[in-house]
């Protein structure tokens, strides 16, 4: 194995190296946190990742605690030297002559840095493994990057980290599809099944950049539409377009099959994705490790 400083082809974990920082880097810019601190916040950020029943509900607690102290001294900071960021913004806000509560800001906070973040993580990985899988389709979208918007909301409607929503209760009495429902009922409406409905995409179980994808549901619609969802669309149109530009042969480093998913309840997130460049190192891949 070559030194990790080689900048020939390698081998590097897609997830570490490229799908977890670019997000990270793009959600604390917005918010206004230093640069320097972007280590720290993949770290802490990481852990939440590994939430896998009960007790990895415990192991996240150190760095919900650590993110939480860094937040207020944040909060505090913004207070005293404004900045034109998010928290700045968040710790100026007034509504008929109140702020935000501590706890508010932390609680809005958390969702942009999580929802702003982990999501984007996966489906930057997840969209990758949508094209190695349709090398074809892969060839007509580095063939044509106008096709990027199609192809980055087929991939969502395909390949959504988010399956399903949370618990819903249902309001009144009501039948769908020939199935009743009555009023207090617990349903969880599936996001996937509604992106591979036959009466709403032709095919559903064919990925094609050129289909007309935008009435998926991925970001959810109506007053639940993710506010994200414009940001999470440019970010991965441009994450594809300059990998693929600079690595156009890149390929996963092991079988699809031994690829190691976490297992979460309506969600799809791989644990790590191990591809190899094929290519000369670029700017947005953040180091390299071993090479064959």
């Amino acid at each position: 194995m070559a030194s990790a400083t080689d900048k020939r082809t390698g081998e590097i974990d897609f997830l570490r190296h490229f799908a977890r920082p670019l997000p990270l880097a793009v959600i604390t810019e917005l918010l206004g946190l230093p640069e320097e601190d972007r280590e720290k916040f993949a770290r802490w950020a990481s852990s939440f990742t590994s939430i896998e029943g009960t007790f990895g509900l415990l192991k996240i607690l150190p760095g919900v605690r650590k993110l939480t102290g860094y937040l207020k001294e944040r909060f505090e900071i913004c207070r005293q030297h404004p900045e034109p960021d998010m928290i700045s913004a968040l710790v100026a806000a007034e509504q008929e002559g109140e702020r935000l509560s501590e706890d508010e800001l932390l609680a809005t906070v958390f969702l942009l840095l999580i929802a702003g973040h982990e999501t984007t993580v996966h489906l930057l990985s997840l969209g990758l493994l949508t094209l190695l899988q349709h090398p074809e389709q892969k060839t007509a979208l580095m063939a044509d990057w106008s096709k990027s918007r199609p192809a980055v909301d087929e991939i969502l409607r395909q390949a959504t980290p988010i399956q399903m929503t949370k618990p819903r209760y249902v309001a009144r009495d009501i039948e769908i599809c020939g199935h009743p429902f009555f009023r207090g009922d617990v349903i969880v409406p599936l996001l996937a099944a509604a992106n591979s409905d036959p009466k709403a995409f032709s095919e559903p179980e064919e990925f094609r950049i050129d289909r007309d994808s935008r009435k998926h549901v991925a970001f959810g619609s109506g007053p639940h539409v993710c506010l994200g969802l414009k940001l999470a669309r440019v970010e991965a149109e441009i994450a594809f377009e300059q990998l693929l530009t600079t690595y156009p042969n890149l390929e996963l480093a092991i079988p699809e099959k031994h690829l190691q998913w976490y297992e979460r309840p309506g969600a799809r997130a791989m644990k790590e994705m191990p591809i190899r460049l094929n290519q000369v190192a670029h700017p947005l891949i953040k180091e390299q490790v071993h090479v064959a």
